[in-house]
């Protein structure tokens, strides 16, 4: 609801290959790939990022959670803290 707040399109997505994201929002001719989690940490790292990495088309990649359990990588995506997103968006 507050993508759609955030005046943007929403969509969900999976990939011919079974992969599931979350949402696709799009605004102003960007667009991004959005999963959203409670907690991101190793063991969930792989279900939510993995996801995220495996399509290569360019667009952004964001996960938005509660918890982050210090989850540092150089992947290329974004990692917003739930707080941060409803108040100023992607």
């Amino acid at each position: 609801m507050q993508l759609l707040d955030f005046g943007y399109k929403v969509y969900t997505y999976k990939s011919k290959l079974g992969k599931e994201i979350d949402f696709v929002a799009i605004k102003n001719n960007e667009t991004f790939y959005i999963q959203v989690t409670l907690e991101l940490n190793d063991d969930n790292y792989k279900r939510e990022v993995g996801n995220l990495l495996s399509i290569r088309d360019g667009w952004k990649k964001v996960v938005i959670f509660k918890t982050n359990n210090e989850v540092i990588k150089n992947d290329g995506v974004v990692r917003i803290h739930i707080i941060d997103f409803l108040q100023k968006g992607l």
